[in-house]
């Protein structure tokens, strides 16, 4: 390997009973529920070794939090996998075209839409285009955006409440029950998680 990610080969689409079927590597069903699971493996593995300044969490509760949202609001499946992966391009090296091989079109446009655009530098110029490209992008980019923002504000919520979180690791924010927040936040959530 040369370090650079790896186009995969696209997933065969399989027809039949007038639904299409999109499968994953090993012929996984990508359709349903089994988009959010994989949506969310996908998430936890690209975050895996972050977490969140605010209080230490893995950083992987802030997706679960806005997947939690979008599946309470009754959203689509692929709305929901969506916001599990709406910090992958920002957060993570991992490369748009790599989403959508992944994931779709449809997904991958979702969460470009709700991404900041990396060529403008200037914050305040990028964070109005952002919210400009998301009111004209429709309802579900607007769902998974209202989501994030919601998220977001419930995390400043626990700045009163906890040590700074230079002081805290993964270990004692699992261990205080403090991950019980999540618990039946989305299906296929691991249990350490939200111990």
């Amino acid at each position: 390997m040369n370090g650079k990610p790896q186009a995969r080969r696209r997933r065969p689409l399989q027809r039949g009973g007038g639904a299409v079927t999109i499968l994953g590597p090993l012929g996984v069903d990508r359709v349903g529920e089994g988009m959010t699971r994989a949506a969310f493996g996908f998430a936890a593995a690209r975050h895996a070794d972050q977490y969140r300044d605010i209080d230490g969490a893995p950083f992987i509760v802030h997706p679960i939090e806005v997947g939690r949202l979008l599946h309470g609001d009754g959203q689509p499946d692929h709305v929901v996998a969506a916001g599990l992966l709406h910090d992958v391009l920002e957060k993570t090296a991992t490369p748009a075209l790599e989403l959508e091989l992944e994931f779709g079109t449809r997904i991958a446009q979702l969460v470009a839409a709700v991404s900041d655009d990396p060529s403008i530098k200037a914050y305040e110029e990028r964070k109005r285009e952002l919210r400009d490209r998301v009111e004209r992008s429709g309802s579900e980019t607007l769902a998974i955006y209202a989501a994030d923002k919601i998220a977001k504000v419930r995390e400043l919520g626990l700045l009163s409440t906890w040590e700074p979180a230079k002081e805290r690791t993964k270990q004692s924010w699992v261990t205080t029950g403090r991950a019980s927040r999540c618990s039946g936040a989305l299906p296929g959530t691991p249990a350490w998680l939200c111990a």
